[in-house]
C-alpha cells in the first residue's frame, strides 16, 4: 500500500513537469512575439510558485524559468523535444543559386564565420552588358518568408561583437528562413590590360565610355609604362599598343590616342626595329634565352626571363643594374663583346645579385667608382681593364678574387669589407701600387696574400681589419694569415709572412699565421701590427722605431721587449704608438716590467 502511494505521487511530480515545460514558447525578434512570451513567463512563474507552495518541494532545474536558463543552445538530455528542432537558413544569391545553407537548432543565432569564410567570399552578381550597369554586394540580405518577410538583414564583417551578437548578424533560426543577397547598382566599369610579349604589364578599371587618364600620376599609380622588346635577337623601339598583337608599326596607336572604352579591351605592345649600329649587351640567364641591353639607351628585357622593378632601368653609365638584387635564379652576363663601349660606369652592378659568370671580355677597360660594390658574382672574368674605380668592389659578395685584366693600382677601398669564397689572392702581375684602406676589413679569413714583382707602392692603411672612416673595429678577426712577395721584387719581401719593405727595413703589414716579428725590421709602421689579440708578442731589440698608432687596438697577455727599458722608450715614436691597447706589463731583457701606460706617459713627445 505505502509503495502505490509513492507511485502516484511521482506520477504526478512529472505531469507537473511536463504542464510547466508545455507553457514555455520561444518567438521571433519582434515586439509583439516578445511580449507575449513575456506574459507567458510570467504566468509559468506563478503557477510555478503555486505549485511548490502546494506540494512544499524544493525547486528543480526543470522548473527554473526562461531568464534563469543559461544560453547553452546545445540540446541535451533534458531539452524538451520542440527546443530539439532544427530549421535551416538558406541564402540565395543572383539568379536563386544557392549561395550557402546553414542548420541550426531552434532559437540558435547565425555567425558571420557560417555565411562568409572570408571578406572576398561574397556573393557575385555579373555585370550587365546591355544596360552597361554592374553589381556590388553591400553585405546584406532580404528576409524572403515568415513574419520578418521583406525585412532588410545586414550582415558585415566590420561590425562590432556587441553588433553579431545583437542588430546586425540577422534573425534566429526558429523556422526554415530564406535570405536574398542584395546589390548596389552602379554604371558597368570595364577592364583595358596591356601586353608586352603575352606577359601582363597593368590593367586598369574605366567607367563605360570614358577614355584612359594620360596624366603620369596616374599612369604610375596604376603601373603603366611604355615596354622596352627584342625581336629574333635585335633591338626594337616600342611603337605603341594595338589588339592585334601582330599588327603593323603604322596600325599601332598611342596610349594617349586610344579610344574611349565600351568594353573589356587587351592592347599588345607593338615595336619598330632601330638602328642598326645600336650598343647591344648579351646577357644570358642559364641556358635560357639571351637578353640584349643596350648601353644608350633604356636597358631592355626579355619579359619571358627576367622581373624586375617596373622593367624599367636607367642609363647604363649610371646604376644601370643596380635592381638586380631582386633576381632570384643566377645568371651569366657577358659584357664588351662588342666595339661599341670600353667603360661600365659608376654603380653599373651596385649590389647586383644573382651573377654566376660576369665576363668583361677584351673590350672594356674601365669600371666606376663602386660600380660593383656590395654586388654578388660567382666568377669575374676580364682581360682587357687598365683602371677600376674607388670603392669598386667594396662590400661584394665574390667566389674568387676577380681577374682584373691589366690594370696597376688597386685604388682607395676598392675591396674594403669585400669577402671571397677562395682563401687565396693573387693581385695581377701588373699592379705597382695599392692604396688606402684597399683591402681593409675583410670579412673571410684569407690564408695567403700574393704581391706581384711590379708593385712598388703599398699604402701604411692598405690592410686595415677595421674601417677607419666608420671607426668600426673587427676585434681579434684580423683576416690575413700569410703575404707572400714574388721574389724578384725589388721594394717588398716577406719574410716570416710578414710584409715588409725592405729597402728601409719597415714591416707594413703582419702576417697573422707567425707571430714573430723578424730580426731584419727595425721599423714598425703606422697600423702595421693593428687589431689583433696575442697570448704573448716579442718586438725583438733591432726594431729602433715604432711609429704613431702602430699597434692601434691591439691586446696582449704578455709583451716582451728584446732590450732594455731605455732602447723601448726611444724606440717610441710617441705616446700613441699603442693607442687603443690594454696596459700590460711589459718585460725587458734585464728582467725588469713595468706596466706600458707608465712608460708611455713618460714620453715627452706628443
Amino acid at each position: 500500500m505505502k509503495n502505490k502511494k509513492i507511485l502516484l505521487l511521482s506520477l504526478a511530480s512529472i505531469c507537473l513537469s511536463i504542464t510547466s515545460c508545455d507553457l514555455l514558447t520561444s518567438g521571433f525578434f519582434s515586439e509583439s512575439t516578445e511580449e507575449k512570451t513575456n506574459t507567458q513567463k510570467e504566468e509559468t512563474k506563478d503557477d510555478t510558485k503555486t505549485d511548490d507552495t502546494k506540494t512544499g518541494d524544493t525547486k528543480t532545474d526543470d522548473t527554473k524559468t526562461d531568464d534563469q536558463k543559461t544560453d547553452d543552445t546545445t540540446p541535451d538530455d533534458t531539452t524538451p523535444d520542440d527546443k530539439k528542432q532544427t530549421y535551416t537558413a538558406t541564402f540565395y544569391s543572383y539568379d536563386n543559386v544557392v549561395y550557402r545553407q546553414v542548420s541550426k537548432n531552434v532559437g540558435q543565432r547565425l555567425t558571420l564565420g557560417e555565411v562568409y569564410t572570408s571578406h572576398t567570399d561574397v556573393p557575385k552578381k555579373p555585370r550587365d552588358d546591355v544596360n552597361r550597369k554592374q553589381y556590388v554586394f553591400n553585405r546584406k540580405w532580404k528576409v524572403m518568408n515568415g513574419s520578418h518577410e521583406g525585412e532588410i538583414v545586414a550582415m558585415d564583417f566590420t561590425a562590432s561583437y556587441e553588433e553579431e551578437v545583437g542588430k546586425v548578424v540577422g534573425l534566429d533560426v526558429d523556422y526554415d528562413i530564406e535570405y536574398m543577397a542584395q546589390y548596389i547598382e552602379s554604371d558597368a566599369e570595364y577592364f583595358v590590360s596591356f601586353y608586352n610579349d603575352n606577359k601582363l604589364i597593368t590593367s586598369m578599371g574605366v567607367a563605360y565610355n570614358k577614355k584612359l587618364t594620360s596624366d603620369s600620376l596616374s599612369k604610375e599609380f596604376q603601373g603603366y609604362y611604355e615596354p622596352k622588346g627584342i625581336k629574333e635577337g635585335k633591338l626594337v623601339e616600342f611603337a605603341g599598343w594595338s589588339t592585334d598583337p601582330n599588327a603593323s608599326v603604322s596600325q599601332a596607336i598611342s596610349y594617349d590616342n586610344l579610344p574611349v572604352v565600351t568594353a573589356d579591351i587587351s592592347y599588345h605592345a607593338i615595336f619598330k626595329p632601330v638602328d642598326s649600329n645600336s650598343k647591344l649587351v648579351l646577357v644570358v640567364r642559364n641556358t635560357k634565352t639571351p637578353v640584349y641591353f643596350d648601353s644608350e639607351h633604356d636597358f631592355i628585357k626579355n619579359g619571358k626571363n627576367f622581373v624586375y622593378s617596373n622593367n624599367v632601368f636607367t642609363k647604363f653609365n649610371s646604376s644601370a643594374f643596380s635592381d638586380m638584387y631582386e633576381i632570384k635564379a643566377r645568371m651569366d652576363v657577358y659584357l664588351g663583346y662588342q666595339n661599341w663601349f670600353t667603360s661600365i660606369g659608376d654603380e653599373a652592378f651596385l649590389v647586383a645579385g644573382g651573377i654566376n659568370k660576369m665576363d668583361l671580355g677584351s673590350k672594356i677597360t674601365t669600371l666606376g667608382t663602386k660600380s660593383f660594390s656590395s654586388a654578388n658574382i660567382l666568377e669575374f672574368i676580364s682581360s682587357g681593364l687598365t683602371s677600376i674605380g674607388t670603392e669598386c668592389f667594396m662590400g661584394a659578395t665574390l667566389g674568387s678574387f676577380p681577374q682584373l685584366g691589366k690594370i696597376t693600382v688597386i685604388p682607395n677601398g676598392a675591396f674594403k669589407l669585400a669577402s671571397f669564397s677562395n682563401s687565396e689572392i693573387s693581385l695581377p702581375s701588373t699592379v705597382t701600387t695599392i692604396k688606402e684602406e684597399a683591402f681593409a676589413c675583410l670579412t673571410n679569413t684569407v690564408e695567403k696574400f700574393n704581391i706581384p714583382k711590379a708593385t712598388t707602392s703599398i699604402d701604411s692603411k692598405a690592410f686595415l681589419p677595421y674601417d677607419l672612416g666608420a671607426q668600426m673595429l673587427i676585434a681579434n678577426v684580423y683576416k690575413i694569415q700569410e703575404f707572400s712577395v714574388d721574389t724578384n721584387n725589388t721594394k717588398f719581401s716577406s719574410p716570416n709572412g710578414h710584409l715588409v719593405d725592405k729597402t728601409s727595413n719597415t714591416l707594413v703589414a703582419f702576417g697573422r699565421k707567425n707571430s714573430n716579428i723578424p730580426s731584419s725590421v727595425k721599423t714598425i709602421n703606422s697600423f702595421g701590427i693593428s687589431g689583433i689579440n696575442f697570448n704573448s708578442l716579442t718586438i725583438p731589440s733591432s726594431v729602433t722605431k715604432i711609429n704613431d698608432s702602430a699597434f692601434y687596438e691591439c691586446k696582449f697577455d704578455e709583451l716582451v721587449y728584446g732590450g732594455t727599458e731605455a732602447q723601448f722608450k726611444s724606440a717610441l715614436a710617441t705616446k700613441t704608438s699603442f693607442s687603443g691597447c690594454n696596459n700590460p706589463d711589459v718585460k725587458f731583457s734585464n728582467n725588469t716590467t713595468k706596466k706600458l701606460d707608465t712608460i708611455l706617459s713618460s714620453i715627452t713627445s706628443s
